[in-house]
């Protein structure tokens, strides 16, 4: 069997986790706020990863098409775009707290 040159789906989010850890800890300079703040982030991931679904079909169901369902996750897909813009500045958190 030959090996594809391109990731498997698992391999990408595998690596985007770790990105996602990694930048997380270059951005404080203490270590114990590179403790906690995983475990936040982690909790409000998995909040908005649960209500996402059941926001798109609640959506769905009121409207009865798609239309605004998939506006909705563009529009999402922009703020964190922003967001992602915002958060990848060259900034140590301590810096943004005082």
């Amino acid at each position: 069997m030959t090996s594809s040159p391109m990731p498997t789906a698992r391999g990408r989010w595998l690596v985007g986790v770790a990105i996602v850890l990694l930048a997380l800890n270059l951005r404080v300079a203490v270590a114990s706020l590179g403790v906690v703040l995983p475990e936040l982030r982690q909790d409000l991931g998995y909040l908005v990863a649960g209500l996402g679904p059941f926001g798109v079909g609640a959506l769905h169901d009121a409207t009865g098409s798609w239309t605004a369902p998939l506006v909705a996750l563009i529009a999402s897909s922009a703020v964190i775009a922003a967001a992602g813009v915002v958060v990848s500045r060259p900034r140590m958190l301590e810096d943004t707290l005082r």
